[in-house]
């Protein structure tokens, strides 16, 4: 298969690197993505910086992981929001293999980190693993035997969107909605997730309740997960998910609040382990799974 150049497009940093045939990452480095200039521009910048590789030493393929609704067969964006604008509709597999020349393959950000999960991270023993990320949105992904499943319409594992007691996932349970409810309640415009944590851990109450609400959110979700589904492990990652040790007790306690010992008995509850790498190993492992098939 040769070396892979690997990409992880956000709306604020690239992160990019070669990882070889046998998943060895040569090196990886971040720039900026200057989403404002559009998502044309965002691609075709891409495709300089392969070019560039591409002098310097023998590169086979090229492995995307991005935000965004995409089309993996297409590998193309079917929805983006404004963050990266104009980037609905942007046809990334064909600008690339027309731009560099060699295959290329897209996927979904959050899809590639759960998929980079279940294969090199956490989940690499078990047979059904969950992703849920847990940051400005909640976003997820379903991994069933290291591939990952799509669904009728390519949006399984679309958890944001889910129906809970309180309205829905993404809006009740996420850090955004975390640091509004806090802002809301103590009147200060300028607290953050990172302080939300620190003045929980130094038993501030508004802090403590909404941490606690938020908690009881997603174990209500995580619940309706392992009912639906029955995952071997539910893995739990995003900027929030690095508080694991304030969080993980109170999670758990709310998942078996909301359904019996014997549907949870074996799902682990785990925490992302990847971090940095999760996407571009997740874009590597989508590449390479999607070229076997050709």
């Amino acid at each position: 298969m040769g070396n892979i150049a690997a990409f992880d497009i956000g709306g604020t940093f690239v992160k990019h690197g070669v990882i070889s045939e046998n998943g060895e990452v040569f090196f990886s480095k971040e720039y900026k993505t200057h989403a404002e200039k559009g998502g044309k521009w965002i691609i075709e910048n891409l495709c300089a910086i392969v070019c560039e590789l591409m002098k310097k030493q023998e590169i086979s393929g090229v492995a995307i992981s991005t935000a965004g609704v995409v089309d993996p067969e297409a590998g193309k964006i079917v929805y983006a929001n404004e963050n990266i604008p104009g980037y609905t509709g942007t046809e990334i597999k064909k600008i690339v293999e027309e731009h560099c020349g060699i295959p290329c393959e897209v996927e979904n950000d959050v899809a590639c980190a759960g998929l980079a999960e279940a294969v090199f991270g956490v989940g690499r023993d078990c047979k059904t693993v969950v992703c849920i990320t847990v940051g400005t949105g909640v976003g997820g992904c379903i991994i069933h035997e290291r591939k990952i499943f799509h669904g009728a319409g390519g949006c399984a594992g679309e958890i944001g969107y889910m129906n809970i007691f309180a309205g829905n996932l993404e809006k009740e349970g996420s850090a955004s909605a975390l640091v509004k409810r806090v802002k809301e309640k103590i009147q200060d415009d300028t607290i953050d997730g990172c302080t939300i944590f620190e003045n929980a851990k130094a038993g501030n109450e508004p802090c403590v309740e909404e941490i606690e609400y938020m908690c009881e959110v997603l174990g209500q979700g995580i619940a309706n997960i392992c009912c639906m589904i029955n995952p071997d492990m539910v893995v739990l990652g995003g900027g929030v998910m690095k508080q694991k040790e304030y969080l993980e007790e109170k999670i758990k306690k709310t998942v078996s609040k909301w359904i019996p010992e014997s549907l949870l008995k074996d799902t682990a509850l785990a925490f992302a382990e990847m971090e940095n790498d999760a996407g571009i190993m997740g874009a590597y492992e989508n590449y390479k799974m999607r070229q076997a098939k050709k």
